[in-house]
């Protein structure tokens, strides 16, 4: 009886043993896992000065009730945090991106505002979700002001209807003003485009300053 129960406190004390050194085990590869995440998150920004904010606080949008040219909201975007060759770096390096209808995302997809989202929401700064909000920003310029970092607005697949439907972001202009966007056509992803082709000429409705 004796040697019985003993066996069953050694047992007790094996079984705690084993409990604790798992416990242990976890805790650490939690905080192992929890410290490559962390790492990996910190290269993604250091890598590149160009693409860090100056500020780590969100930026907010600025919404007045200024009537301006018969348009009762005004958008006004804070982008003091940030450069237009940063913007424009930022937004090229997701070429390639898949069209997701919908999706502000770049792990999942994007969509041609979401896209312009989710790279202003990389340095912190709020802007409107839907195309169409961005025909009421403060702004706007003729095509020969365009610069890097501007945004561009078309229609939407019906030219007759002349309201924002498609959006992308200036990145280069000279010859011929360059953009990149999210296309849902052939392509599919994230691509380049150029306001010569007469897709997109007849589409054109405006340009928006940001920066």
């Amino acid at each position: 009886m004796k040697g019985k129960l003993l066996f069953m406190v050694v047992g007790m004390f094996a079984g705690l043993s084993i409990t604790t050194h798992a416990q242990t085990a976890y805790n650490t590869f939690q905080q192992t896992a929890q410290s490559i995440v962390s790492n990996s998150v910190n290269q993604r920004l250091g890598n590149s000065s160009a693409f860090m904010a100056t500020s780590s606080v969100r930026t907010m949008l600025v919404k007045t009730d200024t009537l301006i040219n018969g348009v009762d909201t005004v958008y006004h975007f804070n982008t003091t945090t940030v450069t237009p060759d940063a913007f424009v770096a930022y937004a090229l390096s997701l070429k390639g991106t898949p069209y997701v209808y919908g999706s502000t995302d770049p792990a999942i997809g994007l969509d041609c505002s979401g896209l312009v989202t989710a790279v202003f929401n990389f340095f912190n700064i709020a802007v409107p979700r839907r195309t169409v909000d961005f025909k009421n920003a403060e702004k706007k310029i003729s095509i020969e002001e365009a610069k890097p970092g501007d945004i561009v607005l078309f229609t939407g697949s019906d030219v007759s209807l002349r309201k924002p439907g498609h959006m992308g972001i200036v990145t280069s202009v000279g010859k011929d003003i360059e953009f990149v966007h999210a296309s849902s056509g052939q392509t599919c992803a994230v691509t380049t485009g150029k306001l010569s082709y007469s897709y997109f000429k007849t589409r054109l409705l405006d340009i928006v300053r940001v920066f």
